[in-house]
């Protein structure tokens, strides 16, 4: 079976009206009202005891003491010092695009899609650095993680290390998860990888209707993309893995399949 790259929905975006015909940088005013919500997101997520900041990213503080020793905390906070640095030349626009990819999608799965069923994180920098995982998406329903999320405007770039890494255990060291709706802290192993991608044109139209309530039919619509996405990646992975690492993406396969029919 040969593994397909996920592309961005160039359907919708040309049917928008934008992408190749519209510059789609998104406007400023854009973005405060992104980072409004994201802020009120954090400030949810945190009254139900998850440990993360305005941004919705993961606290590794929170985990000082409890889970980890003040030195391991000071160590990977020097690791992440040292990788910032060494990313930093590469940091230009699309890293720019990738950061309001990442807090777009954060608001739109917590807030607007799948009758907020799914939460998702953002994890720590260390994970993000060291594990390439950008985010975690949990399932409330089953309490399940169900996907290690990296997210993208270039699916090419992601496409590789998905089909070099589909028997690896992608793992992050700041982890969340949900027992008997408690939020547990701590490492997490052997956790379903999936890429998620939109186009710019599509981020950019996502944007300007974000305010819109009830949500604007294309965002609906999107969503119903993102799934499908989902649920096609999963089905991909069961029958690339090996056995160790079926029955997670099964797992995965199996909910984003249910979600899918009640959509």
């Amino acid at each position: 079976m040969r593994f397909e790259v996920p592309q961005p929905h160039r359907r919708a975006e040309q049917g928008a009206g934008i992408g190749h015909r519209e510059n789609p940088t998104p406007r400023p005013e854009d973005i405060e009202r992104l980072r409004e919500l994201l802020r009120a997101e954090a400030e949810a997520l945190r009254a139900k005891n998850f440990p993360v900041d305005d941004e919705c990213r993961i606290d590794p503080e929170a985990f000082r003491g409890t889970v980890y020793s003040d030195s391991a905390i000071e160590r990977d906070h020097d690791a992440v010092k040292r990788m910032r640095q060494e990313f930093r030349e590469d940091e230009g626009k699309v890293s720019e695009i990738g950061h309001i990819l990442e807090d777009a999608v954060t608001v739109a799965f917590n807030k607007l899609w799948f009758d907020k069923r799914l939460i998702k994180v953002r994890t720590a920098e260390y994970d993000d650095y060291v594990n390439g995982i950008d985010e975690l998406i949990i399932d409330t329903k089953t309490s399940q993680i169900i996907a290690a999320v990296d997210t993208t405007i270039i699916p090419e770039s992601k496409g590789l290390k998905l089909k070099e890494s589909i028997n690896g255990s992608f793992s992050v060291r700041y982890g969340v998860s949900l027992e008997s709706g408690a939020v547990n802290m701590g490492s997490l192993k052997d956790i379903p990888y999936a890429i998620i991608t939109i186009t710019p044109g599509d981020l950019t139209r996502f944007l300007r209707e974000l305010s819109q309530e009830p949500p604007s039919p294309f965002i609906e619509n999107l969503g119903r993309k993102m799934l499908d996405q989902l649920a096609k990646e999963m089905g991909q992975f069961v029958d690339l893995a090996d056995v160790r690492h079926k029955s997670v993406y099964r797992n995965a396969r199996a909910i984003f399949t249910e979600m899918q029919v009640g959509s």
